[in-house]
């Protein structure tokens, strides 16, 4: 069995009720300007503050949907959600306002998705299916075994 922290499962309705006010009121809740970059940072700076608790499971989640982007950070598997026909997502985001404003929303809708997967799944669930995605994938664990800890 891969060795992963996800012995208890975390509870994410505590956040989702901040997370809604600040998607609907950006500027009176903590993002001056409702970009994706500020949001991406508001969304990582609370992910900081619960010990990194919050976002454990989205990033694995986000490559399984996608089925792809192992090497990239969560932030950018969204915009590849976001844009999913482009070659250079980070070129559609800022080539418009409508860009930032389609990369905002897939991100507070991803978010939203994953609270949701996390309610009816379970992170334990969501771990396994990344596990099983790159073991078919690569033929090996993403974690390393680990023997007596």
């Amino acid at each position: 069995m891969t060795v992963w922290p996800v012995e208890a499962e975390h509870d994410m309705r505590q956040h989702v009720e901040v997370f809604r006010r600040v998607q609907e009121g950006g500027r009176k809740y903590f993002i001056s300007y409702p970009i994706f970059e500020a949001v991406v940072a508001f969304i990582q700076g609370y992910n900081m503050a619960c010990e990194g608790a919050l976002l454990l499971g989205f990033r694995e989640w986000l490559i399984v949907r996608l089925g792809d982007g192992l090497c990239l950070t969560w932030p950018d598997l969204v915009l590849r959600v976001a844009f999913p026909d482009s070659g250079d997502p980070l070129a559609e985001l800022t080539a418009s306002a409508e860009g930032e404003r389609t990369a905002v929303d897939t991100v507070w809708r991803l978010f939203f998705e994953f609270e949701a997967a996390l309610e009816e799944r379970g992170l334990n669930s969501i771990v396994l299916a990344y596990s099983h995605w790159y073991r078919e994938r690569y033929g090996n664990d993403p974690m390393p075994r680990t023997e007596g800890l």
